[in-house]
């Protein structure tokens, strides 16, 4: 397949946050309180499943690992499962190898074509990948790859931006006289009737998650906009003491501010 003016988009983005980057963290979300959420959310998600099935020696499969960042905290806290991480970026997945991590197996691969996916897996993930496929016909084709690649039982995690609770921040925003917030240029968000051609066509019936899908709600609405309503000239302006302090006293997932939703599908035997 070769690329399309909206695979270059991608391309170039991933090639300068490879550079720029490197191996951090914070590698494609440069805000920590995300990131550290999105790793907890995963992490709480194997841990159910494994206890579910009584084992730890399933497969799972990361659908654009980046430069490997969660699959490194993955093996870390779980040993023996059969990991995998696909990534579209050569630059991301040449960062992602250079880990040397045993038992990953990490490859170029591409969301959108059957002949990226080796095998079926009992656990995929996608951490803000399937919103890099700028075509709506093909998010939908990478999200019905993914889950004909599920084993009966198995279970689709992810952490994907959707326009709905977008539309409720920028709402919020208007009110206080912000502007809007726009999807990045190398980003489309899901929408809602995404999930419902998951059920409809390939037996994936959403579950209730280990942690609730809105669980960004909070951090969303005070960093997005109290934190710039209340914020002096020349306070900090993203990331402070503030935005940490009201998220935890108004505690998570208050209200449906977070395009980024933390949801889980169960393949149906």
């Amino acid at each position: 397949m070769e690329p399309t003016n909206s695979d270059h988009i991608i391309l170039d983005h991933y090639k300068k946050v490879a550079k720029n980057q490197g191996l951090h963290r914070n590698s494609t979300i440069q805000d920590p309180v995300i990131r550290d959420a999105e790793i907890g959310f995963f992490l709480k998600s194997l841990k159910r499943f494994g206890e579910d099935r009584g084992d730890f020696n399933f497969s799972v499969l990361d659908v654009g690992c980046g430069n490997g960042i969660l699959l490194t905290k993955i093996k870390e806290r779980f040993p023996t499962l059969d990991l995998y991480g696909m990534e579209f970026s050569p630059e991301l997945l040449a960062l992602a190898k250079s880990r040397e991590l045993s038992g990953v197996d990490f490859y170029q691969g591409d969301a959108r074509l059957k002949e990226s996916y080796p095998k079926k897996f009992d656990v995929i993930l996608s951490e803000r990948s399937i919103i890099n496929i700028l075509e709506a016909r093909e998010q939908k084709q990478a999200l019905y790859l993914i889950a004909d690649h599920l084993n009966e039982g198995g279970c689709y995690f992810h952490s994907e931006s959707y326009f709905e609770p977008l539309v409720n921040l920028n709402r919020a925003r208007r009110e206080m006289q912000l502007e809007n917030i726009e999807p990045s240029k190398h980003n489309r968000f899901l929408r809602e009737f995404n999930i419902l051609a998951l059920r409809d066509h390939k037996k994936l019936v959403e579950i209730e998650s280990v942690m609730p899908s809105n669980y960004l709600s909070t951090h969303f609405f005070v960093s997005r906009i109290l934190h710039q309503l209340i914020r002096p000239e020349g306070g900090k302006v993203k990331y402070s003491h503030l935005v940490s302090f009201m998220a935890e006293g108004f505690g998570p997932g208050v209200g449906n501010y977070s395009p980024i939703l933390f949801r889980t599908f169960k393949r149906r035997n």
